[in-house]
């Protein structure tokens, strides 16, 4: 029986943004496990472009299991994804 593993939940953001360490907090309280990706790191900063297409953006980004992503998602709107997600099962 193959066991089914969960992907975690990607955060792009800073050290200096508060909205970032909020996010983070919030993750934390759900018991919702993710990857900090800071973009202090050159490569991180290019990567979150490349793959947000955009040549400006904003942060923190969350980007989830499902493969859709938040742009500094507000406290609601990241708490109905998660319960979304864990509903389904991907969390």
């Amino acid at each position: 029986m193959k066991r089914r593993t969960r992907k975690k939940v990607i955060v792009y953001g800073a050290f200096w943004c508060p909205d970032t360490h909020a996010t983070a907090k919030r993750l934390q309280r759900w018991d919702v496990s993710y990857v900090a990706r800071p973009i202090e790191n050159l490569r991180t900063a290019a990567d979150l472009k490349k793959l947000l297409a955009a040549e400006e953006f904003r942060i923190p980004v969350v980007i989830f299991p499902d493969g859709t992503r938040l742009i500094e998602p507000d406290a609601k709107t990241l708490r109905d994804k998660v319960k979304l997600l864990k509903k389904q099962g991907l969390l």
